[in-house]
């Protein structure tokens, strides 16, 4: 026997469960493949953090050892020449850059789109034997701010997780 909804052309009440949940597999599928796609897009960009600290640690190694310390001053005049704290050391970032660099507590390359600020509770310093200098930009364009540090015992450590928070 037929029943009267098929006869019309109707779907049965019983095939509409089955579109939700097929609906809601779909749905929870594309948020799932939007959030790593997210977090793979923030950890190309985390690359530039990582590759330019590392350079900004080498950079800073070899001037310690020409003078037995580390830069101190986050802006220093050599005659008609005025340096930073990184460009002292030979570190100039090139490419694209999407961080601020911050040493001295001082942000010493900031992109001019970037808009962001390092987090004041982030503080880099320099002494004589050791220094901290920091990385900040905002790769998922929200409110929080990535920070990246490294020492002079080169430990990178990602301070704020932008796409985590």
């Amino acid at each position: 026997m037929i029943s009267n909804a098929s006869q019309n052309g109707q779907k049965s009440k019983s095939s509409y469960p089955v579109i939700g949940i097929i609906s809601a597999i779909v749905l929870i599928i594309v948020a799932t493949a939007f959030y790593h796609s997210q977090r793979f897009a923030a950890r190309v960009k985390y690359g530039e953090a990582h590759q330019n600290l590392s350079a900004i640690y080498n950079a800073y190694q070899a001037y310690h050892s020409d003078h037995q310390t580390y830069p101190s001053s986050p802006s220093i005049q050599f005659g008609n020449t005025a340096y930073n704290c990184f460009t002292i050391s030979d570190w100039d970032p090139k490419g694209l850059i999407r961080y601020d660099y911050k040493c001295m507590n001082t942000i010493v390359f900031s992109p001019s789109r970037n808009g962001v600020d390092c987090p004041p509770e982030i503080l880099t310093s320099t002494t004589r034997d050791s220094f901290t200098v920091a990385a900040c930009g905002n790769v998922d364009d929200d409110t929080t701010v990535d920070v990246w540090t490294i020492d002079d015992a080169k430990h990178l450590r990602n301070i704020v997780d932008d796409v985590k928070n």
